[in-house]
């Protein structure tokens, strides 16, 4: 199984936070994580980046 962060901002207007749990329960590996980051907007790269950083270095398992 490959493990699969699926991340996604609180308040997007575009994409419900739904759609992140739609996406995990329908995967199929099963080692899917779902990641909601407090903020609003749909480009979190980009709007808060330090909240989606965190995520992505947990998420690979990095430590500083």
């Amino acid at each position: 199984m490959v493990p699969c962060a699926i991340i996604q901002s609180k308040k997007d207007y575009i994409v419900p936070e739904s759609v992140a749990f739609y996406m995990k329960s329908n995967f199929g590996s099963g080692d899917a994580a779902v990641k909601i980051l407090n903020t609003e907007g749909h480009f979190p790269h980009l709007t808060a980046y330090n909240l989606l950083f965190k995520v992505l270095k947990e998420a690979l398992q990095i430590k500083e």
